[in-house]
């Protein structure tokens, strides 16, 4: 998938060790990938793939920090990959992500997406990133086509878990929480999987598997016996929604998730905070609130409409 393009072997294994990581996805693996990419770019500053991979490591970052130097350090990378070879794939897949996820142009991003995958069909990243593009617009059946030939490619957890997602969205629960469910099974390190099964449980009013799994994810990320007889007694006593209000509370505001709980719950008020923050830093998971099913509440409110077009979806449904 990707071939040397370098002539010094240490250098080739840096960017080998840095890719294992970024799809691995397991905690701290992210930061690790960075440092490999530069150890590579240090030892051949000409080798474009190893550039692209510093710009997936850092805008995989922002994600996380909100930094806009970590996206503006992205897309300088991506720049001077596509400057060293205007025909690598991985760089124009991270051009892809940039442009749909932080930069809005999801015309453009298609254009990148497309112009990738006809370089190479075999590409399991340009395939993912089409695949999240086209979800984002409700192209849910080619969004799944083309969710199946990144697996087909490369059966990794991200890659499942992310066919997962698109089922979440195209609101086939069932199909989601089997995906999801077989991710958790064969990589339990794998942790980006519970959150999803725990909207899907929510959405199908299934509070008693929702519970099990938000105590699992709880266990598995050491949280205290005292914090975790906690959360049992707000469920015994007050019930799943006051569970909700408990994650929601203390999630943070840097994710869709607790914009969806606070919606569902009626506070209306607190939802909008969420997504108008989102919307200030760019946050890349924004591009799902067209589409996301915890957001219904949000639909007929002029203020959801308003976001909607002032990131690009000015028909949400």
């Amino acid at each position: 998938m990707f071939g040397p393009e370098t002539l010094n072997g240490e250098a080739y294994q840096h960017f080998t060790n840095g890719r294992m990581l970024i799809e691995r996805k397991h905690n701290g693996d992210d930061e690790t990938a960075l440092a490999e990419f530069d150890k590579a770019i240090e030892l051949d500053p000409n080798y474009a793939n190893a550039y692209a991979g510093r710009a997936d490591a850092k805008f995989i970052l922002f994600v996380r920090s909100g930094s806009h130097t970590d996206v503006s350090e992205a897309r300088t990378a991506v720049r001077k990959a596509i400057e060293l070879d205007p025909k690598n794939v991985y760089a124009l897949t991270i051009d892809c992500r940039i442009l749909a996820t932080y930069d809005w142009d999801r015309g453009e991003a298609e254009k990148e997406c497309r112009k990738a995958v006809e370089l190479d069909p075999e590409n399991e990243g340009s395939q993912r990133e089409l695949a999240f593009l086209l979800g984002s617009l409700g192209r849910y059946a080619e969004a799944l086509q083309t969710m199946n030939k990144a697996i087909a490619i490369a059966p990794t957890s991200f890659n499942k878990r992310s066919r997962g997602v698109l089922l979440y969205l195209s609101r086939d629960y069932d199909a989601a929480l089997d995906q999801f469910r077989q991710v958790s099974r064969t990589d339990p390190l794998f942790t980006e999987t519970a959150f999803w099964l725990l909207r899907c449980y929510h959405m199908k009013q299934d509070q008693k598997d929702g519970f099990e799994v938000y105590i699992q994810s709880l266990e598995r990320s050491g949280a205290s016996a005292d914090e975790i007889r906690s959360v049992r007694e707000i469920f015994e006593k007050s019930g799943w929604n006051e569970v909700l209000r408990h994650i929601a509370d203390n999630f943070g505001t840097r994710s869709m998730l607790p914009a969806g709980i606070y919606a569902q719950l009626g506070e209306k008020d607190k939802a909008f905070e969420i997504l108008d923050d989102m919307c200030e830093r760019r946050a890349i998971m924004l591009v799902t609130a067209a589409r996301e099913p915890m957001l219904d509440p949000l639909r007929d409110d002029p203020r959801y409409k308003a976001l909607m077009a002032k990131i690009g979806f000015p028909e949400p449904r």
